[in-house]
């Protein structure tokens, strides 16, 4: 048998045997405790723990079992694969266009994130928790591929009267639409200074920094149908969110130099 078979294997065991390794990674455990943490017979514990001691995941010290230096190793990255894997899940509708983006993308900083989708009957329940965010918030990044909701742009714009700083890119066609039905509003905004319009090509998703907390939400391929909003908050979310906006936002026109005659 090949080691890469039987590295695959020994990963597939220590898979279906985790719990085991949790218990380990915080103490050492008896035999008892093995068998209590996995729920099997006593022959069963043994057989477990003697195949991982084999493998040199598990020694056998003063009558405990502990993890050796590579079952440390070994645990860490099951349990960092098993978090990547379950938050691509939680976020699928998100992967195609994630994965276009030359900044990668950093899945385990979302692992701690709420999903929101919308229900039958009341598509915009995830977007009223944006406008309710929106409506406490003082500064907010944006990058948005669709023209946003009509509830949220009004907030936006009645925000920026008061104390919110917004930086904003939106596409081409996001602008142009928006010059058509919303001018002046539009152009009142950035008047006050305190929104900052820029215009790049669209990303495949739209994402949302308000204050410290993180928000993507995904559309179906036109960017038509809200499909889930994604809420992290935690400070790897908001660090690698910063740099994304950041990079494109650099690389994006001000709205002022493709409109040269619209702000006065």
């Amino acid at each position: 048998m090949g080691r890469g078979v039987e590295t695959r294997e020994l990963l597939r065991a220590v898979l279906e045997r985790q719990p085991l390794f949790e218990l380990l990674e915080s103490n050492s455990a008896s035999l008892a405790e093995v068998q209590a943490e996995l729920d099997v017979s006593r022959s069963t514990a043994h057989r477990v723990v003697k195949q991982f001691e084999s493998a040199g995941l598990i020694s056998y010290q003063e009558g405990r079992y502990e993890l050796t230096p590579l079952g440390y190793m070994v645990a860490e990255e099951i349990r960092g694969a098993t978090k990547t894997v379950a938050v691509a899940q939680r976020l699928s509708p998100l992967l195609p266009t994630l994965s276009e983006e030359a900044e990668p993308f950093d899945f385990t900083a979302f692992a701690d994130s709420e999903v929101a989708t919308p229900e039958a009957g009341d598509p915009y329940r995830p977007i009223r928790r944006l406008i309710l965010k929106i409506n406490q918030v003082t500064a907010l990044q944006e990058l948005s591929p669709t023209i946003p909701e009509p509830a949220y742009l009004q907030s936006l714009f009645d925000r920026v009267q008061d104390e919110l700083c917004a930086s904003v890119v939106f596409s081409r066609w996001v602008v142009n639409r928006l010059q058509k039905s919303d001018k002046v509003a539009l152009e009142e905004a950035i008047s006050t200074g305190s929104l900052d319009v820029r215009i790049d090509d669209p990303v495949g998703f739209r994402l949302i920094i308000a204050d410290d907390c993180v928000y993507l939400i995904g559309y179906n391929d036109d960017a038509s149908r809200l499909r889930l909003v994604v809420d992290a908050h935690s400070a790897d979310a908001y660090d690698w969110a910063n740099t994304y906006f950041r990079k494109r936002w650099d690389e994006a026109t001000p709205y002022e130099e493709e409109y040269e005659d619209a702000i006065q």
